[in-house]
């Protein structure tokens, strides 16, 4: 199966420095390339701009590749603009992006929520609050006082469910006392 189109081929001749082997370098970038949604701001607009009809864009070693969708053929590669070098201050951070796929998933769910500050926190994840961007910078966290308590996704060390909590509201719901 060709991994390049005769237009990828060409512009991987131009632009890349190490391009000795292809489809090797293509095997990287599928694997270890990070997607527009690992960028965050400015950058985070010009990939969105670059992907324009569904292509899938991978940033590796300070080049944009443009795969097609279906296919993920590489159909053409541009080296990051240098007003976004390095990219890495545009990145969000693995341990960040964790914490958002985990809030993702618990929304309405108990949680226990430790700050970076070593607070620990317990309660029903109510709310998300995203940017323009689709990312989650804030959350709102009902403690088990009934307090409401907005917190920065920046601030969370770590947000696991709060098994205990769910098993009882599981028990209650069911009419079952523990």
């Amino acid at each position: 199966m060709k991994k390049m189109t005769r237009h990828g081929n060409k512009r991987i001749k131009e632009r890349v420095n190490d391009y000795s082997n292809k489809n090797s370098l293509l095997t990287l970038v599928r694997k270890n390339g990070r997607t527009k949604e690992d960028f965050i701001g400015e950058f985070y607009q010009y990939l969105l701009n670059k992907s324009r009809r569904g292509a899938k864009v991978r940033v590796y070693k300070n080049n944009i590749y443009i795969l097609a969708k279906n296919s993920k053929k590489l159909i053409t590669v541009y080296s990051v603009p240098s007003q976004f070098l390095p990219v890495t201050q545009y990145g969000i951070n693995s341990q960040k992006k964790n914490v958002m796929n985990h809030i993702a998933m618990l929304d309405k769910k108990p949680v226990e929520l430790t700050l970076k500050n070593a607070m620990l926190i317990k309660g029903i994840l109510l709310k998300k609050i995203q940017n323009e961007q689709g990312l989650i910078i804030k959350i709102i966290i009902q403690c088990y006082e009934n307090d409401l308590i907005s917190i920065n996704i920046d601030d969370i060390e770590k947000l696991i469910l709060d098994k205990q909590l769910l098993t009882e509201q599981i028990a209650k719901e069911m009419g079952v006392t523990l």
